[in-house]
């Protein structure tokens, strides 16, 4: 029987665990859990393991230390695992300082850190957006508009866009820390290092799938409706399958392209890409992990793999069954909550339009009564609303998505 650490960010990692190893998802190791529950009230274990460490946050250096030392008393384990974007570099660095094979820190900044990320592919044959420093865009106002993003986050947190060249002027006279410095630390959740990259113009794709035994074996290319920006700034994101099956092909080579260069660990993966209007497919971001929000879920309804557990088996080494080539097209939608507000208005009332002549949903949330209708506008799972779709009709499902996010509302009190 081996000895595997999993480490996480998701507060549920021990029920998600335990079943799959109760559906033979994966089998009965031994497994001890280091896992963060940021804002958590309680960091009580489940009863699920025996061997369970938690931490408050991330940034928490001192819990982190203590952490390192529980898990060598645990140890020696055979394998360390994540399961999610946020507890990569904390597992690579329990690797590092408990000797444990598997990808170290040096290899998985790139996967996390944007700046990092962006320099790998320097050079090859991935098309990637540039990256300036403040004196390249305060000397050449030709390079404007520039994307402004953390180098850490993930899901478009901290992201704004420059267009005039007092925005520069501005950033540069006030920010305080540091803008696309590559000499300077990785940091979790830091807004105080940004990377400014070039603004490509495109339609904006994610291929999720994963990688095992170093070989891209599945991947599903998917086209946003909305941006996660906009999304955090109030507006409903949608996501759809890409029908066209020539362009799951090209996605595929585009992923083992960029996979020749980066060398994504055994495990799912996220990436993202402008797709130009010249066809031409150009690097956005790319995560070690399965992909967000509602990604898991509808791949799952629609092909019957899920990337969680997928994740989860390729890194212990056990291959996920594959799809078919028969499975259906799949969509989904989610509806942010608004910014806080001295108030904190609740939910009064939830209207969803029509959906004769469009598609039923295949998994529903809707808020009720006396839920937050503001709060934490980053989260894509707690929301005021979302919707996952599955069926043979492409164009149905993108009528549907567009139907509801025009029509669909929730209304507050005091609004």
């Amino acid at each position: 029987m081996k000895k595997v650490l999993v480490v996480s960010s998701s507060p549920d990692i021990e029920q998600r665990l335990a079943r799959m190893v109760e559906k033979g998802a994966i089998p009965k190791e031994d497994y001890s859990i280091f896992v963060e529950k940021f804002g958590e009230e309680s960091s009580a274990s489940d009863g699920h393991f025996a061997n369970v460490f938690t931490i408050d946050d991330l940034r928490n250096r001192v819990a982190i230390d203590a952490g390192v030392e529980q898990c060598r008393a645990w140890g020696p384990f055979d394998l360390v695992i994540t399961t999610d974007e946020y507890s990569v570099i904390l597992a690579a660095e329990l690797r590092d300082r408990l000797a444990i094979p598997g990808p170290k820190l040096s290899e998985m900044l790139k996967f996390r850190d944007k700046v990092i990320m962006k320099e790998s592919l320097l050079g090859s044959s991935v098309p990637t957006p540039a990256f300036y420093t403040i004196e390249q865009l305060l000397n050449d106002h030709s390079l404007l508009p520039v994307v402004v993003k953390p180098r850490s986050y993930a899901g478009s947190k901290g992201i704004s866009v420059l267009n005039m060249p007092q925005e520069v002027l501005e950033l540069a006279n006030t920010f305080q820390g540091t803008l696309t410095d590559k000499e300077v630390a990785f940091t979790e959740f830091s807004l105080n290092d940004l990377e400014l990259e070039e603004f490509i113009v495109g339609e904006i794709l994610h291929i999720d799938g994963y990688i095992l035994g170093g070989e891209v074996i599945f991947c599903v290319p998917s086209q946003y409706v909305g941006t996660c920006l906009n999304y955090i700034n109030g507006q409903p994101l949608a996501s759809h399958s890409v029908e066209d099956r020539e362009e799951h092909k090209r996605c595929l080579e585009f992923s083992k392209q960029v996979h020749a260069v980066m060398q994504l660990p055994d495990g799912a993966f996220h990436l993202e890409a402008f797709l130009t209007s010249s066809g031409e497919r150009v690097f956005l971001e790319i995560g070690a992990r399965p992909g967000g929000s509602y990604v898991v879920p509808s791949i799952e309804y629609a092909t019957g793999l899920n990337l969680d557990v997928a994740h989860i088996q390729c890194q212990l080494g056990i291959a996920p069954k594959v799809p078919g080539d028969d499975s259906e097209q799949f969509g989904w939608v989610v509806f942010p909550k608004q910014a806080p507000q001295a108030h904190s208005p609740k939910v009064r009332e939830v209207s969803v339009p029509d959906l004769s002549g469009y598609l039923s949903p295949t998994w529903t949330y809707l808020p009720t009564n006396d839920d937050d209708y503001t709060g934490n506008f980053f989260s894509y799972t707690s929301n005021l609303g979302a919707f996952v779709f599955n069926s043979l009709d492409h164009r149905l499902m993108k009528d549907t998505l567009q139907h509801l996010m025009m029509n669909y509302r929730v209304g507050a009190e005091h609004q």
